[in-house]
Formats: C-alpha cells, sequence, structure tokens
C-alpha cells in the first residue's frame, strides 16, 4: 500500500512538473514587504503577552510577489488575457516544506490570514515555510469591484455589464477550479523542491478539496479542512441548518441559567411585539443599524445582529447582554446602544462579518456564489420563500439578501428571478465545470476540522463531507465549543500545529485536547464588558433591571445571573 502510495505520488509529480513548465508565468521578484498589510493596533492586544507576540510578528521577515498568471488555464476557458496574483510568504532559510494558509468568503483577500501566517511560522520554530495568497479577483490580485451598492438594483445590475464589458463570457477565469490552478501551478513554480501543504477555511475548504481533484497536476503532501463547505451536500434549508447551531448555544444558555422560559420563546415573543407594537427606541435602533432592506421589519434586523454575535466565539457572550437591553430599552439602556454598542458594531465591521478589509471583494463573492450551485439555491426559490427561511429561525445569518444579486449575475435565468421583474443584464456566471458535485480523492492525507457551535459551517455537513473521503489517511476533528474557524480556538490550532508537524501522519496527530475541554464559557467576556458596552451594563443601563426587580439604588447585580433574572422579571411584569 505505502508502495502505491509512493509511486502514485511520484507520477503525480512528474505529470505536474510537466503542467507548470507549460503554462508561462513571470513575477516581479520576491521584495521584502511588511508581514502586516494594516498595522496592527496595540490597542486590539489581548494583554502584554499577545502584544508582545504580535510584535515579534510583526518583526519576522516577510516577502512579496506579484505573479503573471493566465486569466483562462488550459481547459478552464479560451480566454489570452493574463492578470496578477499576489502572494506573501515568510520564508525559512532551512525548511524543506511550505504551506499555504487561504481565507474563504469566497472573496476575502490574504488580509485576514496574516497574524495566522506569523503564528503559524513561529509555533512551528521555522520548521515550515508559510504562504498565502490573494484569491484571483480580490485584494492585488486583479480585484473585482464596481461603483456603487450592490444593494442597489441598478448599480448591481451596471457592474455586472461591467465585468462582462472587461472580462468577455469568461467568468470561468475567476471560478473555483482557476484559483485552485493557482496553487497548483504556482506551488512548484515557486519551490519544486519542496513538501507543500495546504489550508483553507470556509469557502477556503471548498477550494482545497478542489486541489484535490487536481492532484494529477500537482500533489500536496497534506491537506487541511477547516469550517467545511460541502463539496457534495445539496442542503435544502440553510437558514434552517443555521438556526439548529444557533439552537445548541440558547439550550447551553437555558441550562446554566435554569430558565423557566426558554430563550427561543423569549425572543419569539419579543420579536413579534418589535414588528406589530408601537416602534420603541430600540427597535428603530435595530433598524437603523443591523436594517438591510427599508421593508423589512425590525426582527430581521435583530436576527441578523444576533447572528453576527453567535458566529465567533470570541462575541457570543454578548448575546444575552445585547437582547437584555433591547428588551428593557430604558432610556439608560438605549443610552449603552448608542454610545457604546453601536460604535463597536461599526468599528468591528459586524455586519458584514464576511468581508473585514478594502481588499476583499464582495463582487467576487458574487460571482462564484451565482455559479458554484453548492453555494446557493439552483434553481432559486421564490424570494418570500427564502425569506419566509430566515423568519422561522430567531437567530440567523439571512441568505435570502443574495438574491436579487443572484438573479443579475445570472441575468434573470431562474423562474423566481423573473417573476421579481429585475433588470436586465449581460450576466456574469460561469457553469459548474466537471468537478461539481464529486468527491475528490485523497491522494495523500487529510485533515477536516469543524466546530460544534459553528452555524455558518455546521459540523453533520463536515462529518458527512468527511464520511465521502475513501481512505484511511484522514483525520476528523470536532471541537465541540469552537465556532467558524476552528483554528481560532486553543484545540483545534493545537491538532492543526500537530498535523503539519508530523508532516501530514494522521496516527501521530496528537488530538488529545479533544478529551479535556474547558466547560463552555458562557459569561461575558471581560473585554467586551469593557469595549461593547462601556463597563455600563449593569452599573448603568440596569436601571429597568433593578426596578422590575424592586431592588435600591445600591444594591449590586452582576454577571450572567443579573441578566436572565431581570429578563425573566421583564416577561412577567409585561
Amino acid at each position: 500500500m505505502q508502495l502505491r502510495r509512493w509511486l502514485a505520488t511520484a507520477l503525480a509529480a512528474a505529470v505536474a512538473a510537466e503542467h507548470w513548465r507549460s503554462v508561462e508565468i513571470t513575477s516581479t521578484g520576491w521584495r521584502r514587504c511588511s508581514p502586516n498589510t494594516i498595522p496592527f493596533d496595540p490597542s486590539d492586544a489581548d494583554d502584554d503577552d499577545d502584544l508582545a507576540r504580535r510584535e515579534r510578528g510583526a518583526a519576522l521577515p516577510a516577502e512579496c510577489n506579484t505573479f503573471t498568471v493566465p486569466l483562462c488555464y488550459p481547459g478552464v476557458c479560451d480566454a489570452t488575457m493574463t492578470l496578477p496574483v499576489f502572494v506573501k510568504r515568510i520564508a525559512s532559510p532551512t525548511a524543506t516544506r511550505a504551506v499555504w494558509v487561504m481565507d474563504g468568503g469566497p472573496g476575502c483577500s490574504s488580509v485576514d490570514m496574516e497574524l495566522f501566517m506569523q503564528d503559524t511560522f513561529m509555533d512551528l520554530n521555522g520548521s515550515f515555510s508559510v504562504y498565502t495568497m490573494d484569491h484571483r479577483g480580490s485584494g492585488r490580485s486583479d480585484m473585482l469591484s464596481c461603483k456603487g451598492d450592490l444593494n442597489d438594483e441598478r448599480d448591481a445590475a451596471a457592474c455586472v455589464n461591467h465585468l462582462h464589458s472587461k472580462y468577455g463570457p469568461f467568468a470561468e477565469g475567476f471560478s473555483t477550479t482557476s484559483a485552485a490552478m493557482d496553487l497548483v501551478t504556482l506551488s512548484p513554480h515557486i519551490n519544486p523542491d519542496a513538501d507543500w501543504f495546504v489550508y483553507g477555511v470556509s469557502y477556503g475548504s471548498y477550494l482545497m478539496a478542489r486541489t484535490m481533484h487536481l492532484a494529477d497536476q500537482f500533489t500536496f503532501k497534506g491537506y487541511l479542512l477547516d469550517s467545511i463547505v460541502p463539496e457534495t451536500l445539496n442542503v435544502p434549508n440553510g437558514d434552517a441548518a443555521y438556526g439548529a447551531i444557533a439552537a445548541r448555544y440558547l439550550s447551553a444558555l437555558d441550562e446554566y441559567l435554569e430558565s423557566d422560559v426558554p430563550l427561543h420563546d423569549q425572543l419569539v415573543s419579543w420579536y413579534d411585539e418589535l414588528d406589530h407594537d408601537e416602534p420603541t427606541a430600540c427597535a428603530l435602533w435595530l433598524s437603523a443599524v443591523a436594517g438591510r432592506d427599508a421593508g423589512d421589519p425590525p426582527s430581521f434586523a435583530a436576527r441578523r445582529l444576533f447572528s453576527a454575535l453567535l458566529e465567533q466565539s470570541s462575541l457570543r457572550t454578548a448575546f444575552l447582554p445585547l437582547f437584555t437591553l433591547l428588551h428593557g430599552c430604558s432610556d439608560a439602556d438605549v443610552e449603552v446602544l448608542e454610545t457604546y454598542v453601536e460604535p463597536y458594531l461599526v468599528d468591528n465591521d459586524l455586519l458584514e462579518p464576511n468581508f473585514t478589509s478594502a481588499y476583499d471583494s464582495l463582487v467576487l463573492y458574487y460571482v462564484i456564489l451565482s455559479s458554484e450551485h453548492q453555494l446557493f439555491y439552483t434553481p432559486a426559490p421564490p424570494l418570500e420563500e427564502l425569506r419566509g427561511y430566515f423568519a422561522d429561525q430567531v437567530v440567523g445569518n439571512p441568505v435570502y439578501r443574495d438574491f436579487m444579486a443572484y438573479c443579475l449575475f445570472t441575468n434573470n435565468r431562474d423562474r423566481a428571478c423573473q417573476a421579481e421583474g429585475y433588470l436586465s443584464t449581460r450576466g456574469f456566471y460561469y457553469t459548474p465545470d466537471k468537478y461539481f458535485n464529486r468527491t475528490a480523492e485523497v491522494p495523500t492525507s487529510l485533515l477536516v476540522l469543524n466546530g460544534g457551535l459553528d452555524p455558518i459551517t455546521p459540523d453533520d455537513q463536515a462529518k458527512y463531507q468527511y464520511d465521502q473521503y475513501n481512505t484511511s489517511y484522514k483525520l476528523y476533528a470536532n471541537v465541540r465549543d469552537a465556532s467558524h474557524a476552528v483554528v481560532d480556538s486553543p484545540c483545534g490550532y493545537e491538532i492543526f500545529l500537530s498535523f503539519l508537524a508530523h508532516d501530514g501522519d494522521v496516527t501521530k496527530v496528537n488530538s488529545t485536547c479533544l478529551d479535556h475541554l474547558p466547560p463552555l464559557e458562557l459569561d461575558l467576556l471581560p473585554s467586551l464588558r469593557q469595549d461593547m458596552f462601556g463597563h455600563q451594563l449593569v452599573d448603568v443601563a440596569d436601571t429597568s433591571l433593578r426596578a422590575a426587580l424592586g431592588l435600591s439604588d445600591g444594591a449590586q447585580l452582576t454577571g450572567i445571573t443579573a441578566l436572565a433574572i431581570g429578563l425573566q422579571a421583564f416577561l412577567i411584569l409585561r
């Protein structure tokens, strides 16, 4: 078996060498550049140790290069245009191994991977050179961008027509397969003698799976997939799948608080009040801060806002305090919302969580979303049906928000789009290729990571995809309390490092941390109490809680228990 695998790898290497030599690649050459595209703000450090670590990372000898590659690789499409692909690396002069770390989106650049690059390089003691890349169509890799607001029908339609005018009918040049071709082509071009590994998170996991399909052109020594977008699973209702994971967190809170009224029921009741009673200051605040469309009820804004918190382990403990403030809606509560919460949400881009820098491309997101059928419903259900999917959940990241753009990018191909009467466009999308809805064969070894509290890419979907891979050289690690991007959790990161340190040998990976996970953290994190609520949550904003409980001004309520008691009191006094 081992000999057969070695021969297969050697044959693939020979084919790969022939492939990348047949594609003309030029570059500007490696040059020193900052490890951080956006300088690290010391105020963002968790503590002195974290600040010291970030300073060490910022001092690493990063290098940048821009490669010129075909818009259309052979067999993908036929255009003769080229485009730039930006690559950053932290290279070790002694390392014989290298790893790509790739973000998702789709449409996210490499900017958010830079601190992760630095940590990986330092924690593996320079035994790996670490690379990242702006996906073609994002960042410094011929970023797809348009004037205007993509939420506006006319602007979005003009954007689609602009793309068609610039690139012709060659949207395939920005496909998942084309981006995967960049990885399999540039790796041996950069260093044909290195043992290369690839890591991708979220949509990046879908991209890494595509590189497995291309193993006949270049084979990586190990594939690391984090927060899985499945290749072959058609999810009938993405909002329901999201809601099922959000319900796990709400249930954990219920158990911890010993609530008489489940949070799910409290939210349903409150949403009914928001949408049908006279608008409160908090309802108006929600629509202004988190609303998507003018015609949406305020409960839609609340669902979306809560999803921005529950999607991240570093933020989800703010859910219950924020719900308590919004539910109470006293003058003091509103003051905290306007003075502290709103600036925090805006400054941290929490209402557009997929896109956190000017280097990310929402346009690329829509091109791929409209083309890769695993990423959106195809054919699309009616818009009102999609809105109903979202309204059925108490917390959700609305899929329906992408409906209009999907229709415009596909030139209203689906009947549901035609029913809305959107503007006609020239379209800019591609037909799924031969790798669509097929499970890749694993040519070497595979690590699959997912989080048990990840509503964006639920763990049951990850396990389904993992089970489709017909190989014994694989390992699945579900970190029970991790959210999206499992390497952000201590245990997930430890398993990631172990896989690389052991050259992808899954029999040697240390995953014992899965048996010793700490209890789920439910109390409001001190950093959020300061940064998001300005220390005011109990001392000032809980005026309404005190009144409901008949407490004097001098009585002290602290922590999550106070919030829970107060919320119960609101329900009793209504």
